[in-house]
């Protein structure tokens, strides 16, 4: 009952649109199955944190990978348990220290943070989960002294802000593409979500959509079924 369903927008704006047509092109970070080895977080963190220049091979030219729009954490947050102590440890300080190692690096501007729960995440009916990338109740803006770890009973994260208020979410992108994140813990989707993604989009499914889930809905061209080995492989 503390889920308040809502479309998060990234084309509402004429001159954010027009910005899009030039570019022809937008960007966004999306990871899963972080938080098992605190090092390996760390550098995915730092790669979130910046733009990422490369140089193409054999050649002077280099190709840039601009820092996402938006950072969406696809599951399995942390192993084996995303409880507070854990996601302290394994997913919140190395993106502080990430953070930190960048320095003025990092723009300004924060960026949004977004999820979904994989199993890991539902222990304690996502205590853990709430707490990481919950909307902070009351509503206002993450800050604060992050130098120091854990304060707060919120998990803040420097260089992002959160505005979802449930374990599901739909963010409608610019060139008319959606994502909608779904929460399929129980094997399906209940009937919130179902009544939300129905009325997404003036009821239509719409013509250019990114669907994410915790568990593959593929595996080696073929439907999955979570009970496959080649699932847990």
């Amino acid at each position: 009952d503390w889920m308040v369903a809502k479309v998060f927008p990234f084309d509402d704006q004429e001159k954010a649109d027009e910005f899009w047509k030039e570019k022809d092109e937008f960007w966004f970070d999306y990871i899963a199955d972080s938080g098992d080895g605190m090092m390996a977080t760390y550098s995915i963190a730092y790669l979130c944190m910046k733009t990422l220049k490369l140089k193409h091979p054999g050649t002077e030219s280099t190709i840039e990978l601009p820092r996402g729009k938006f950072l969406f954490v696809g599951g399995d947050t942390t192993y084996h348990l995303a409880d507070y102590a854990t996601l302290h440890n394994r997913f919140h300080i190395p993106f502080i220290w990430a953070h930190e190692d960048l320095g003025a690096l990092v723009d300004a501007a924060r960026r949004p943070i977004f999820a979904i729960p994989g199993n890991h995440d539902y222990y304690d009916m996502l205590d853990g989960f709430r707490r990481q990338f919950r909307l902070p109740f009351p509503s206002k803006p993450d800050e604060g002294d992050y130098s120091h770890g854990v304060y707060g009973p919120q998990l803040s994260i420097p260089g992002f802000e959160r505005f979802q208020e449930t374990s599901y979410v739909a963010l409608r992108l610019p060139f008319e593409w959606m994502i909608w994140g779904l929460d399929t813990e129980v094997g399906k989707i209940d009937e919130r979500q179902r009544d939300f993604f129905k009325s997404v989009n003036k009821g239509q499914i719409p013509d250019k959509l990114i669907v994410a889930t915790s568990a593959p809905t593929t595996v080696f061209g073929e439907f999955a079924d979570r009970d496959d080995e080649k699932c847990a492989k």
